[in-house]
Parts: C-alpha cells; sequence; structure tokens
C-alpha cells in the first residue's frame, strides 16, 4: 500500500537506485548492479554503487542546506547505543524529481507505477567521460548516433547519461561547482553560476518522445550553464529525473536494468 499522493510543492526526494546487468552465456555468473548510496555488495557478480553517501560534508547545491544530523540520544534506551534526528533538503546527494516539482498536479513519487521504477531497462548513453568538459551539451544529434552505434532506445527505458563529470569533481566541491565568474550570477539562485555538462531541451524532447519513464545524469542538473529547458521538458511531460549519480564507467550501455528507489 502507498500513502496519499503529497501537495505538489513538495521538494525532491532523496534517490537510490538499484540495477542489475544483463543475463549472461550459461557459463558465466549475472552480472549486476546497484546504483545508491551504502556499502556494494556482491552476490554472483559484480556489483556497481552508483550513488553519493550523505553526510553533513556532502557535495550539494550551493542553494541546498546541508544534511544536519542530530544525536538525539547515546544511552538510556532500551538495546539502543545511538540514535538520531537529520533534517534533510530533498535537493542533497544523489536525489530524483518528479512532475510535481514544476506542474501543479503533477505525479509526485509516489504516484509512478511499480513498472516505472522497479526493473526498468537501463539505456547509457556515454558522451565522452571522463574527458567530458565544462561547456558539453548533449544533442539530439548525439542520441541518434548512440543509437546507431548501439541499439535504438526502447520505450519505458530509463536513460542515464553519462558524462563523468561527478566521477571526476563530486569529491572537490569547488571543482564540480565550477564557478568561472563570480560577478555571473544566476537569477533562479541569486548565487554565482555554476558551471557543468548539459542536456538541451531538444535532447530531452527526443527522450521523451522515445517513450522513456526517466532520465538519470551525473551533474547537479540537467540545465547547464547556457542551456535551460530540458528539466522542465521531461517533468512537464510526465517523466522523472535523477541527479548527482555516480555512473561509473562499468555500467554497459544496454542490457542492464535499474530499479531506483527514493527515501520519501
Amino acid at each position: 500500500a502507498r500513502p496519499p499522493p503529497p501537495p505538489p510543492s513538495r521538494r525532491p526526494e532523496r534517490t537510490k537506485c538499484f540495477a542489475r546487468g544483463a543475463p549472461q552465456a550459461p557459463s558465466r555468473p549475472t552480472e549486476k548492479t546497484r546504483c545508491g548510496g551504502g556499502k556494494a555488495v556482491t552476490t554472483g557478480g559484480s556489483i556497481v554503487d552508483c550513488g553519493f553517501s550523505l553526510s553533513s560534508e556532502a557535495t550539494q547545491r550551493p542553494d541546498v542546506a546541508p544534511l544536519f544530523i542530530d544525536a538525539v540520544e547515546t544511552s538510556g534506551y532500551p538495546g539502543a547505543v545511538e540514535r538520531k534526528s537529520f533534517a534533510l533538503d530533498g535537493g542533497s546527494g544523489t536525489h530524483l524529481q518528479a512532475p510535481s516539482h514544476y506542474v501543479v498536479g503533477g505525479r509526485s513519487i509516489d504516484r509512478f507505477s511499480i513498472e516505472e521504477l522497479v526493473d526498468v531497462p537501463l539505456v547509457v548513453i556515454d558522451c565522452g567521460a571522463p574527458y567530458v568538459d565544462a561547456d558539453f551539451v548533449l544533442t539530439p544529434e548525439d542520441i541518434e548516433q548512440d543509437e546507431r552505434r548501439h541499439a535504438p532506445i526502447p520505450r519505458g527505458s530509463l536513460v542515464a547519461i553519462r558524462t563523468g563529470w561527478a566521477a571526476r569533481h563530486y569529491a572537490n566541491r569547488d571543482a564540480y561547482y565550477n564557478v568561472t565568474d563570480w560577478t555571473d550570477i544566476d537569477e533562479s539562485t541569486g548565487l554565482a553560476r555554476l558551471h557543468f555538462p548539459g542536456v538541451a531541451e531538444g535532447a530531452a524532447r527526443l527522450l521523451r518522445d522515445r517513450g522513456v519513464v526517466g532520465v538519470v545524469i551525473d551533474t547537479m542538473a540537467l540545465d547547464g550553464p547556457g542551456v535551460s529547458g530540458a528539466l522542465r521538458e521531461l517533468l512537464q511531460r510526465d517523466a522523472y529525473v535523477v541527479a548527482n549519480a555516480n555512473l561509473k564507467e562499468e555500467l554497459p550501455a544496454r542490457g542492464a536494468r535499474m530499479t531506483v528507489a527514493p527515501l520519501l
């Protein structure tokens, strides 16, 4: 059973993703992939963790409050060694944005079907990682070239856009933000504009035309500097977006399946 849908003003949720690889020949174990913060565990194949752990020191958007953890009690509770309370902004770490983030009356994540979140076919579009620079913008032509190289994007799939930006820079907050001009102010945040790879609105439109249920990216947002509209294009057309993912090289271009498990 799922709780009733929250009001449209809800913030994006913290997200974990779990994926399993495509079946291999009988003489070889099935490769499985897990994406999400936490410890990777091997069960008959290699496991890849594609999320970032949450902490008060973790990198997040500069307009997002860091994770606050308060040790409520360290003794006296029967059977407990430590209890904690915490305050978490929805844009922290690897997180999901549902249509309700932009669309009044749009679906919140608890209103997506199991089929849209669990065991979803995964497509990985590699943009040249790990050598993509901050000016890179994924275009419709890039997507079509990827389809010619590998296979058409199947309807109902989840598309991961791997730029390598997080793998290279997430551990260094200044490098991940990559502010190149402190006088260039982003009107949406009132802070200096960040500079990282992004996705063109036309590319987002093409992905939704292909019937994808969502898009995952290893940068802070789909809309990089100088480009906008990709996030709104997907959310207005009832797809979801996962940002700040750690899309490692072990993820295959086709064949894996992913489960997205938001922390509500």
